[in-house]
């Protein structure tokens, strides 16, 4: 293996700390290997860290009604914003979907069971203390004294 002298562009070998040709310090290269490229990068794909108020503002807006469905899609669709924040939004618009899906559920089988499969009759629950007909002759009788 050789390289490139950067000054004068003449070809040196690896373990070589000059140039043969015009005699300036070479700077030591380290092999470059496919398996690090890969890490490399990984690395420079990076993002920074969110901070603690980061994460509050973000579980702030993602209280708010409507707003959260908002946020969190211009979050997931936005290419250039940290990958941290989109990861969350996604995780969190996930398990708004499930939790809306299942609370349906839920509140449709109680309506079933209290409504569809109990009918309440309201006649029977209302009790006359004194039937009708008592109750007219009752009033037309003190009709009369007065």
């Amino acid at each position: 293996m050789s390289r490139v002298c950067k000054k004068c562009g003449g070809a040196v070998k690896m373990e070589d700390q000059f140039c043969m040709h015009c005699g300036m310090p070479l700077e030591k290269e380290e092999p470059v290997r496919e398996d690090l490229g890969k890490e490399e990068r990984q690395d420079e794909n990076k993002a920074e860290v969110l901070s603690m108020g980061d994460y509050l503002l973000m579980l702030i807006l993602l209280a708010i009604p409507v707003v959260n469905f908002i946020v969190c899609i211009i979050w997931i669709i936005s290419s250039n914003g940290n990958p941290n924040r989109r990861n969350f939004a996604k995780a969190w618009l996930i398990l708004a979907v499930i939790g809306t899906i299942l609370s349906g559920i839920l509140s449709f089988g109680l309506f079933q069971f209290f409504v569809m499969d109990h009918p309440v009759n309201i006649h029977e629950h209302i009790e006359y203390s004194i039937p009708e007909e008592q109750f007219i002759d009752n009033f037309m009788t003190e009709l009369n004294e007065v």
